[in-house]
């Protein structure tokens, strides 16, 4: 039962953040869009937006080919293995702790009635 309660919390945490990072991303990708459109900037924005052009205009001519995507991929597929035995992990301690509290909250009701059953069977 707290195991599940607690994957729960992980998820409900874990939704959270990650509906954070989409926002932000969306957030990002909406200011560099509009930058890179906008023509005729205000005078405190020209600035930051020659240097979004300027980079997209890099990545264009330099990573949008084959081998940057290959090598994304590879980055990634690099990193993610780690990250889901990272979460793993984290999820065999988590049970490991709620059967260790169970453990003890068993050994203490076994105490309670093993001191009942002789208590019993003594004053008989």
């Amino acid at each position: 039962m707290r195991h599940q309660a607690l994957q729960q919390a992980d998820g409900k945490r874990a939704a959270r953040i990650l509906r954070r990072f989409l926002l932000l991303g969306a957030t990002l990708a909406l200011v560099i869009a509009l930058l890179a459109v906008w023509t005729t900037p205000p005078a405190p924005l020209l600035d930051a937006r020659q240097v979004v052009v300027h980079t997209l205009r890099w990545i264009s001519a330099h990573w949008l080919n084959a081998v940057a995507i290959g090598a994304a991929g590879s980055v990634m597929s690099a990193i993610v293995p780690f990250i889901l035995w990272q979460r793993g992990r984290r999820g065999r301690h988590s049970v490991e702790r709620a059967s260790g509290q169970q453990a003890r909250e068993r050994a203490v009701i076994l105490r309670r009635v093993q001191y009942r059953w002789a208590s019993e069977a003594q004053e008989q």
